[in-house]
């Protein structure tokens, strides 16, 4: 199921801290691509604040804090991020109903406290089965194929 993102960019560059990231060709083609990604991820992809980096509910920076998966005749999924103790002042839940998909890929690890690192951005694109979503960290990413998604933030969660 791996695969790359579409829109986003995010590029690693000479210096081993540095990355180049834009979400420029992603917000330019979310209008022709809101009508056909379910309610949960249209909301969430669609907020204002999502891909501002300057504003505390950007993504942008979040680290993975804790997965939950469970069947109840369904299969669901939970993720918690936690906040960038500089930049946000909370952390994220994403709650995936229906999954179909939940991929993981590690990249040599760097720098980074935690495995995965820090959420550089991530992509929600119409699929067939509901919507992908793919988030892409500083040492890997995480991919999720779900009938919709809904995310909240949260005010106490521990990074």
């Amino acid at each position: 199921m791996c695969r790359t993102v579409k829109f986003i960019k995010v590029e690693r560059q000479a210096d081993p801290y540095g990355f180049l990231v834009s979400a420029v060709d992603y917000l330019q083609a979310l209008p022709r691509l809101e009508a056909d990604l379910p309610p949960g991820a249209r909301e969430f992809a669609s907020d204002p604040a999502h891909y501002d980096f300057y504003n505390v509910r950007c993504v942008k920076d979040l680290t993975l804090v804790d997965t939950h998966l469970w069947d109840d005749g369904r299969l669901h999924l939970r993720i918690i991020f936690g906040p960038n103790e500089w930049k946000h002042d909370s952390g994220l839940e994403v709650s995936y109903t229906d999954v179909r998909a939940f991929d993981i890929r590690l990249r040599k690890k760097g720098p980074e406290e935690s495995v995965l690192g820090s959420l550089m951005l991530d992509e929600i694109l119409p699929h067939p089965l509901g919507c992908g979503h793919e988030l892409v960290f500083t040492g890997g990413s995480v991919n999720v194929v779900a009938a919709d998604l809904s995310a909240r933030w949260l005010e106490d969660v521990a990074s």
